[in-house]
């Protein structure tokens, strides 16, 4: 706490010749009166804000992005309770959460919340209490969003909570994408060059499909170490990744990054020890996201 003391010395001088009376105007309006003659000295206090103990301080978040601007959130607190789930438009090309007020409509017009998906429950497992009128605020300072929810529920409970914080994903400020190989083979393919090795990876569950196509010494027979850069030529220079035909494969996580996508930037880094090879890749996709994958393993060799 803060203290700024002033002595009050010219007021003690004024009451000396007549008495005066100092007015104090608060917040409210109104009007507290104080003898001046009877006042030593004036004390201002700079006082931090209690936080309001009806704010709900949402600390987790998870996303649900989905088509046209389109995005489920739910909110809940640290103890996992006073769950909101929220059921978000924005504007229909949006692939991120957007600032803005978004208000409860049932239309699914930009800007709205639609009340038929959008419910509150105090734990986990309760009966839901749909949202029936209300905002949400949506600030956003460089993927730090703050998020003011302020609504009423359909049984006439009011609502109010704040998450600030970065989003796991759908955010103006993403984070590189963490992808972890777990399998790689050397294919066979139709008219080689010297030098070439086109290598298949995934991962386990199939959520990541990925084809690289490599071109070192052309006396290589193996996946050599080095650090290989993408290439858009025909001419194929050893330390090279042939952007062409190296692409990966993305069958999970939000609809504006699935699909095939091509490495429009990076470095792919090999290092070999033994018979283990460990790819990373630092990479942008074709759709503008950054990606750091990575592979430790063997890497088996196909055969007809």
């Amino acid at each position: 706490m803060k203290k700024i003391y002033f002595l009050s010395s010219l007021l003690l001088c004024a009451a000396s010749m007549s008495a005066q009376t100092m007015i104090v105007l608060d917040k409210s309006g109104e009007q507290h009166r104080f003898g001046v003659n009877r006042i030593e000295q004036i004390t201002f206090e700079e006082i931090e804000d209690e936080p309001d103990p009806d704010l709900i301080d949402y600390t987790a978040v998870t996303v649900s992005p989905y088509s046209g601007g389109n995005v489920g959130m739910t909110f809940t607190d640290a103890e996992g309770k006073n769950i909101i789930n929220l059921d978000m438009w924005g504007t229909t090309e949006a692939t991120y959460l957007e600032a803005g007020t978004y208000t409860v409509n049932a239309m699914n017009n930009q800007w709205t919340i639609d009340p038929s998906y959008s419910y509150f429950m105090p734990e986990a497992g309760q009966t839901p209490d749909y949202i029936g009128a209300g905002q949400v605020t949506v600030t956003d300072n460089e993927g730090v969003y703050t998020i003011d929810i302020a609504v009423r529920t359909a049984s006439g409970l009011d609502i109010n909570g704040r998450f600030t914080g970065e989003l796991p994903s759908y955010t103006s400020h993403p984070k590189a994408m963490e992808i972890v190989l777990t399998s790689a083979t050397k294919k066979i393919i139709n008219d080689p060059q010297p030098g070439e090795h086109y290598i298949k990876l995934n991962d386990a569950p199939w959520d990541y499909e990925m084809t690289l196509d490599f071109f070192a010494d052309e006396s290589s027979t193996n996946l050599p170490a080095g650090t290989y850069t993408i290439d858009r030529s025909d001419a194929h220079p050893a330390g090279t990744l042939y952007y062409q035909k190296s692409s990966i494969d993305i069958y999970t996580g939000p609809s504006s990054d699935r699909g095939n996508h091509r490495f429009s930037d990076g470095t792919v880094t090999v290092t070999v020890n033994g018979n283990i090879h460990t790819i990373e890749m630092n990479v942008t996709l074709d759709n503008g996201r950054e990606a750091h994958i990575t592979y430790s393993g063997e890497i088996t060799i196909e055969t007809e």
